[in-house]
């Protein structure tokens, strides 16, 4: 799926909660409008309205977090594909990403990953890679898109997607009832 089919779904689920709010809105003010409720009446009503339109609010928030994070977790197994298949590639692989895992210093990956870009170590290059992509290290993560622009793309989808993660601000205001 690409960003723009998942930002047409999250589109969706934010104008389904707009049109929540409007009719908790529209409910809240039939509610304070019925004369034949009392004022406790009125309260508890409003009380249960209230907290079903959270309960749906929530509901459909979780489901754009879903959804964001299903995407972000296809494009990794996309990228963590090409570094191969066999049991060979998969050691080597894990042995990398273990030794990518202690890195702690962006200066520290940028060094790894010339290093590992030179003597054309993909499997090390590739571990590093997707550690800055984790860590939001961009120079790094360009470092080794510049030599394999196929992954370029995944890559700026999910720093974009763990933007969008990180921006719980504007998800939080987009789904308040």
């Amino acid at each position: 799926m690409s960003l723009e089919a998942l930002d047409a779904q999250i589109e969706g689920l934010r104008e389904q909660a707009v049109r929540l709010q409007r009719n908790t809105q529209q409910e809240k003010k039939n509610i304070a409008a019925d004369a034949t409720l009392s004022t406790e009446g009125k309260q508890h009503q409003t009380a249960e309205v209230t907290d079903t339109a959270r309960t749906r609010a929530a509901a459909l928030r979780e489901q754009e977090v879903k959804l964001v994070k299903n995407h972000i977790r296809i494009l990794e197994t996309q990228l963590d594909a090409k570094a191969g298949s066999g049991a060979t590639d998969i050691i080597a692989f894990r042995d990398a990403q273990e030794r990518a895992e202690r890195i702690e210093e962006k200066e520290d990956a940028a060094k790894l990953m010339g290093l590992a870009l030179r003597s054309n170590d993909r499997t090390l290059a590739h571990a590093i890679f997707r550690k800055s992509i984790d860590k939001g290290w961009s120079g790094v993560v360009q470092q080794f898109t510049e030599e394999n622009p196929g992954s370029a793309s995944a890559a700026r989808d999910i720093e974009i997607l763990d933007r969008h993660l990180k921006d719980s601000w504007r998800r939080t205001m987009a789904y308040m009832v």
